[in-house]
């Protein structure tokens, strides 16, 4: 079967996915790599898991010198949950732990799809903007709410000045 490949950028190191039989495929070592984990011991619990010994397998992915290899590989629907299982000092790897558990936390309190629908919402807005940008009317209109913004600052600085005593009462 013909295998398709994507790039995923995981802690400034490209990893290479390979589609193989339906299935997104990554190669540990290098996800061990970017993390600063010991690859050999997490093979070996790989290896020991009982839910992870029944998922990884060899697939040739692109290796760190850029040539086809065989590498051990998860499929990617598990790696994620794979990475909260490491076990080490590195801060790498706590930073992403952290990251997870943001998202996590994110989903099952509701930000998450809050989140997603604030994107589709920017996005929509951004593409009706581009849409209307040479019109008059809404250009005087940007041109409003731009001054109205900048409104809070400058009366915040006046206060700021008041409470001073540098503000002239001119009335």
């Amino acid at each position: 079967m013909k295998s398709t490949t994507r790039i995923l950028n995981f802690n400034g190191i490209e990893l290479t996915l390979i589609l193989a039989d339906g299935t997104w495929w990554i190669a540990i070592k290098p996800v061990c790599a970017a993390l600063k984990v010991n690859y050999d011991r997490q093979y070996k619990n790989i290896k020991q898991d009982d839910f992870l010994s029944e998922l990884y397998a060899e697939q040739h992915t692109v290796a760190a010198d850029n040539k086809l290899r065989k590498m051990i590989c998860l499929p990617e629907k598990y790696i994620y949950g794979w990475l909260f299982s490491l076990r080490s000092d590195s801060k790498e790897l706590k930073q992403y732990k952290k990251e997870c558990y943001d998202i996590l936390w994110n989903h099952f309190h509701g930000r998450f799809s809050a989140l997603v629908e604030k994107i589709q919402i920017d996005e929509q807005i951004s593409e009706m903007e581009a849409l209307l940008a040479g019109n008059k009317v809404f250009q005087g209109i940007r041109a409003l709410e731009e001054r109205k913004r900048k409104i809070p600052n400058r009366l915040r600085k006046m206060d700021l000045e008041l409470l001073r005593g540098q503000t002239r009462m001119d009335l």
